[in-house]
């Protein structure tokens, strides 16, 4: 039983020597809790915006057009960048969808365009380009273009709106004047002497807001009488005009006109509410010889065309968008077939597309009716010849409060709402019935027409200049204020102002990052003024350039390359810590990080004095604060410590090196009186052996 004793204490003293040695070699991780990141489902989208380029050769390799001004003959590249990312950075699926829509200077659509990805699957994030191409032509109306970009991720259903500018010079102008050369040519080709019994021409009149006469016409013949129709057309009227055999009569008429395009939106009406207002309309909203609107065929396509909707001006685009659509041009149809039969056959030339349009928009109940005129090429400045091949026919549509509205069934949803609906399109004609009655009589509306004696060939010619209705551009100027120097991810304020000081004009801003990307932002100006405030996510040089596309009345302005240092900002951590210890005391670290973010990660490199280093992570909390309990000091001796953090993109990085000092006492006393007790012990034993 004695053995037993002395070999258990002799155990116990052993095991305690050893744990004081293990434990100061041993590294003794402090308890630190877990930081759980909780991510969100859905994907994130980012756009570089819309960038104006005369050329795109592939993804990122692009020429920006910095004052986006185009003229006939060029191409306007429209490139944007989408980047999609994934929160959790984990594997993803996605399909990107692009909407490009242009809008001209008045408000109309004029082009529209899709591009949709085939389904992807990437890691953490993906980056796309894609590119849009606008061929300019001189059809195009002169000014302001405004793109409208939607991108739509189908898979999260997340979406992104960009919009941007550019400008069209040198094309149809928006204001115009035409002075135009009318002449009529009748030759007899009889044997004998012919005779005009009766002559009836219409006159091209204003028709409000687009169309204005500027003066009366001038006759090389007066006509006999004027006459008007029952639709308000009207007409010179000539009568008894002899033509010798061999001979040919000539009639000259001029005149003196401006064109003003103008757009007219969306009245937002209800289908029942319209119908009440344009009951009075009786007469454009019946069949006809060419307009067959009550025929089953015509009835049905039109219930299919309106299902859904309820609003005639919206309406009336899908028939537009069916019309450009489903007919096929052929300009060898005869003029006497009608809607049903272009209907049936799915061809025809201009007054068949109006016909159908006419017909189906009248099976609906929206008022509408044919219209004939002259379509003139928007050549400017220069005398041009034609004939008859100028002659056209279109559509309209009636719409309360804004009356009739032009439309050009071969164009579908393009241009819809614009008046006129084409460079230069000059109304003749009203028609809702194509046929017309003066003094009495019916006639089939025309471009002229005429009853005679004889055997008479009969053609026109038209010769017109165009001018320019405004003046010249005046000149323009930016004045930019930015600062020289800025910290990463600072907001930071661009102000200018914009000579002439105009309002609700759109100034761009370039920002070309150090690593070569673009980003760009606009901005409105008030009396000139303008302020754009920007962060910065990249250190190093950007630089920057602002723009002003100009208007119809100012030229375009840029300023020269300006530059700004994008700096980190420093960062610190301040500790409170033992400078000295004894042994077996615990080490405990309080801190702050500046900045004050939770959940950075600090570094703690913990060396003892035999050289072996011990290395925590712990995460701020809130405030930037940390402790962390690094367990007892073992040996004693200079203890040193590291602690350190790697910054991130806004700020450096930032670290302290500390020295702590472990005195002996605590050690010696504890050897001291772990000694006696050894010995004492001992003795004890010893004793009370002898006793036994």
């Amino acid at each position: 039983m004695r053995r037993q004793v002395v070999k258990t204490t002799g155990r116990a003293v052993s095991l305690m020597l050893i744990a004081l040695v293990v434990i100061s070699l041993l590294k003794i991780p402090p308890g630190e809790p877990i930081h759980l990141r909780v991510g969100i489902s859905s994907l994130t989208m980012r756009s570089i915006g819309i960038i104006i380029c005369d050329q795109v050769w592939d993804a990122g390799r692009y020429n920006i057009r910095k004052n986006a001004t185009f003229r006939p003959g060029e191409t306007v590249y429209i490139y944007n960048e989408v980047e999609v990312r994934s929160p959790r950075a984990r594997s993803f699926k996605f399909i990107l969808e692009w909407t490009l829509e242009i809008y001209d200077p008045v408000g109309a659509l004029v082009a529209r365009s899709v591009q949709r990805l085939s389904p992807k699957v990437a890691y953490g994030s993906a980056a796309y380009a894609v590119w849009f191409k606008k061929p300019v032509s001189r059809v195009d109306l002169e000014g302001l273009y405004r793109v409208v970009l939607r991108i739509r991720e189908l898979v999260s259903g997340e979406s992104l709106k960009e919009e941007g500018t550019f400008f069209i010079i040198d094309a149809a102008p928006v204001m115009l004047r035409i002075s135009l050369n009318q002449t009529l040519i009748f030759e007899n080709e009889g044997p004998s002497a012919a005779i005009l019994r009766k002559l009836y021409v219409p006159l091209i009149k204003s028709v409000r807001p687009y169309q204005e006469v500027l003066q009366e016409p001038i006759f090389s013949r007066y006509p006999e009488t004027l006459e008007n129709d029952q639709w308000g057309n009207r007409y010179a009227f000539y009568k008894d005009i002899r033509i010798p055999k061999g001979g040919e009569f000539r009639l000259k008429i001029i005149y003196f006109l401006r064109i003003h395009f103008k757009f007219f939106p969306d009245p937002n009406i209800s289908l029942s509410e319209f119908k009440a207002r344009v009951a009075g309309l009786k007469h454009c909203l019946e069949p006809t010889k060419y307009i067959e609107s009550d025929a089953p065929e015509i009835r049905k396509v039109a219930d299919q065309i309106s299902a859904g909707y309820d609003n005639p001006y919206q309406i009336s685009r899908a028939i537009a968008n069916y019309t450009y659509n489903y007919i096929k041009y052929d300009k060898h149809v005869d003029e006497k077939l009608g809607a049903l039969w272009t209907l049936i056959n799915r061809r025809g030339k201009c007054i068949h597309f109006s016909r159908l349009f006419v017909a189906l928009g009248r099976a609906i109940g929206i008022p509408s009716r044919v219209v004939l005129g002259l379509r003139l090429e928007p050549i400017v400045g220069t005398v041009v010849k034609t004939g008859e091949g100028a002659a056209h026919a279109w559509a309209e549509i009636y719409m309360p409060d804004q009356g009739w509205i032009p439309v050009e069934p071969q164009s579908g949803i393009f241009k819809f709402g614009r008046a006129p609906p084409e460079p230069v399109y000059i109304c003749l004609l009203q028609c809702p019935s194509e046929a017309v009655i003066i003094d009495g009589k019916e006639f089939e509306a025309a471009c002229y027409f005429y009853a005679y004696v004889g055997r008479i060939r009969s053609y026109f010619e038209l010769s017109y200049k165009i001018e320019k209705e405004l003046p010249e551009r005046f000149p323009s100027k930016i004045e930019v204020q930015l600062a020289k120097k800025c910290y990463i991810g600072e907001r930071v304020k661009v102000s200018g102002i914009l000579h002439p000081p105009l309002s609700n004009k759109a100034i761009t801003f370039y920002f070309y990052s150090p690593s070569g990307r673009l980003r760009v932002f606009r901005s409105i100006t008030r009396n000139g003024a303008f302020t754009l405030t920007v962060m910065f996510n990249e250190t190093g040089t950007w630089r920057v350039q602002v723009v002003w596309i100009g208007d119809s009345m100012h030229s375009p302005a840029l300023t020269p390359p300006l530059e700004i240092e994008v700096i980190k900002r420093k960062s610190r951590i301040a500790v409170s810590y033992p400078s000295t210890a004894e042994f077996g005391d615990a080490l405990v670290i309080r801190g702050q990080l500046d900045p004050p973010l939770e959940g950075e990660e600090i570094e703690i490199v913990l060396q003892n004095p035999l050289g072996r280093e011990f290395i925590y992570s712990i995460k701020t909390g809130p405030g930037g604060t940390f402790e962390a309990n690094l367990g007892p000091l073992l040996l004693p001796g200079a203890w040193k410590l590291s602690i350190s953090w790697a910054g991130n993109y806004m700020y450096e990085p930032s670290g302290l090196a500390l020295t702590i000092i472990v005195g002996v006492e605590r050690i010696i006393l504890i050897a001291i009186l772990l000694t006696i007790a050894i010995v004492s012990l001992f003795f004890y034993i010893r004793r009370k052996r002898k006793k036994g």
